[in-house]
């Protein structure tokens, strides 16, 4: 799963997740634009990643609380199953995914990013990429650990719920086919 959030520290305005079998063929998804709590608005800097403005999400966007609810449900059911819950930056997501139902005054079971797999954090050794200086490891993008795994840019558009899932689950296959990460097997 992805989202795209209001701000660094702000709520989930575009969530998209896809089941997909163990190949990778996605078996069903989901995308939507989620409405914003009172008084919250969209930050410069998260606008200039996801162009989603407030008047796309007045026009095309719903009321989280039902979708909130059943989207900790579903995670919820496939890790009792055993089913691998896949994010690339999992700790950021599941924070904001957290903070957006305290927003909205649900009480909700919380999510932790423990029990999900990380592309992101999965990946960094293996990418070997630097932070400035040299000395210390980068975590990857979700873009640069694509380029790392199939050696081209991905197609289509970035940062965007849904599509970056897509994204995600190609990382997640190509990973596990190269045994990039062991523990890599999904909703993604």
């Amino acid at each position: 799963f992805d989202t795209e959030t209001s701000h660094f520290s702000g709520c989930v305005l575009d969530i998209g997740w896809i089941i997909a079998d163990s190949n990778g063929a996605e078996l069903a998804s989901y995308s939507k634009l989620w409405r914003l709590p009172a008084r919250e608005r969209i930050h410069s800097q998260a606008y200039a990643q996801h162009r989603i403005t407030t008047d796309l999400l007045r026009r095309d966007g719903v009321d989280p609380k039902l979708e909130l609810a059943e989207f900790f449900a579903l995670v919820a059911r496939a890790l009792h199953l055993g089913v691998r819950v896949v994010a690339h930056n999992a700790s950021f997501d599941v924070a904001r995914l957290n903070h957006t139902a305290l927003k909205h005054q649900l009480k909700l079971t919380p999510l932790y990013s423990a029990q999900l797999l990380c592309t992101m954090h999965n990946a960094t050794k293996h990418c070997n990429l630097r932070k400035r200086g040299g000395k210390s490891l980068k975590p990857p993008h979700n873009q640069e650990l694509y380029v790392f795994l199939h050696k081209c840019e991905p197609a289509g558009p970035l940062h965007r719920a849904l599509p970056d899932c897509r994204i995600t689950l190609a990382c997640y296959v190509k990973g596990k086919s190269v045994a990039l990460v062991v523990r890599m097997s999904a909703i993604v």
